[in-house]
C-alpha cells in the first residue's frame, strides 16, 4: 500500500578491504523519505590465512544501521575463500541523504566484488524491538 519507490547502486569491483578503519566502499543517495534499505557484498581472501571481515549500512542523518562480521577462509583447493554480507536497516531520513556500507578487515588480502546497495522507499515505517 501507499507510495514506493526504488533505488540502487551498485559496485562491481570494491577493491581491497586491508584496513581497521572500515572506509566507504558504496553509497546510494536518496531523497528524503522512510525506506527499507539493503546491501550485499562478496568478499574473497586472496591471502593464506583465515580472515574477519566487519561492514556496516548506516546513513548520514540517524542511528539507524546494521552490522555484521564474517570470517573468510583463504581461497585455494580445499577452500572457497568467499563469504558473503548482507545487511539490513531501515530509517526514515529527514532530508536528501546517503546509505553507505563500510567494511574493512584485521589483516590478509581480502576484497570485495559486486556491492549491492538497495532502498525501497515506503509510504510509513514503524520500528519495534523484537
Amino acid at each position: 500500500r501507499g507510495p514506493s519507490a526504488g533505488y540502487q547502486a551498485f559496485r562491481d569491483v570494491v577493491g581491497p578491504l586491508s584496513t581497521s578503519e572500515a572506509p566507504t566502499v558504496g553509497s546510494l543517495a536518496l531523497p528524503a523519505g522512510s525506506y527499507l534499505a539493503t546491501a550485499k557484498l562478496w568478499v574473497v581472501n586472496e591471502g593464506a590465512e583465515r580472515h574477519r571481515v566487519f561492514c556496516k549500512l548506516v546513513n548520514d542523518q540517524t542511528s539507524d544501521s546494521d552490522e555484521t562480521e564474517v570470517t573468510v577462509d583463504p581461497e585455494a583447493d580445499t577452500w572457497f575463500g568467499r563469504a558473503t554480507v548482507v545487511l539490513e536497516a531501515a530509517s526514515t531520513l529527514p532530508s536528501a541523504g546517503t546509505w553507505a556500507v563500510k567494511c574493512g578487515s584485521i589483516g590478509g588480502s581480502i576484497a570485495g566484488y559486486n556491492l549491492k546497495i538497495q532502498a525501497i522507499q515506503v509510504g510509513s515505517l514503524t520500528i519495534v524491538g523484537a
